[in-house]
């Protein structure tokens, strides 16, 4: 009996020294479809990195770092770093977190408006001063890219009116009545779209 009690005593004390592991079921993982869609399918260029830009799996929303990583980018078939120029883009996005598998993301970010301004868009002179005195004037044009300024219509308006590569405006002396223009152009870039704004110069 005593030979029992010992023995008892063993498997007892091997019981509490041994731990008892519990297993919990980890949570089940959602799978990402082979092709998502962004929050934003169209953005327009502004000049910061949009790397983190939602996406939406159906119409949940998942956020960059937490329910995916990117591995990676083109933009118009060239591996990139980051989404930020315009062009047309595809991802390839791995999900972490809740989320696993692999997918494709495709959007676009367009050209933005060069916001072509000018500080004058019609100048007006009376023929008997300028028959007097050339007058001049500044366009003032300010833009995101590089400016042209072109004088438009015949050779007489060429002759008449000159404007410089600074835009500053030369009505000459002796200029006859009439209406002239002079078109201020500012240059398409990889991400601005071109724009041209039109100046008017009327001599009456």
């Amino acid at each position: 009996m005593n030979l029992f009690k010992r023995v008892a005593a063993v498997l007892l004390a091997l019981v509490l020294i041994v731990p008892v592991t519990v297993s919990a079921a980890s949570p089940a993982k959602t799978k990402l479809p082979s092709t998502i869609t962004p929050v934003n399918a169209s953005l327009t260029y502004n000049g910061a990195n949009r790397t983190a830009n939602t996406l939406k799996n159906g119409s949940k929303k998942i956020v960059n770092g937490t329910d995916y990583k990117i591995t990676k980018i083109t933009c118009d078939g060239k591996t990139v770093s980051a989404i930020k120029n315009a062009g047309k883009y595809v991802l390839t996005v791995k999900g972490i977190g809740k989320y696993t598998g692999t997918a494709t993301v495709t959007f676009t970010v367009k050209k933005a408006s060069p916001q072509l301004k000018t500080t004058v868009a019609k100048k007006t002179y009376k023929v008997k001063k300028v028959k007097k005195a050339k007058k001049s004037f500044k366009i003032g044009a300010t833009s995101k890219t590089k400016k042209t300024y072109k004088v438009k219509g015949n050779k007489y308006a060429k002759k008449h009116i000159k404007v410089s590569k600074t835009g500053k405006v030369t009505v000459k002396k002796g200029t006859k009545k009439g209406t002239y223009k002079i078109v201020v152009t500012s240059r398409a870039t990889k991400n601005y779209k071109k724009a041209t704004k039109t100046i008017k110069v009327v001599v009456k």
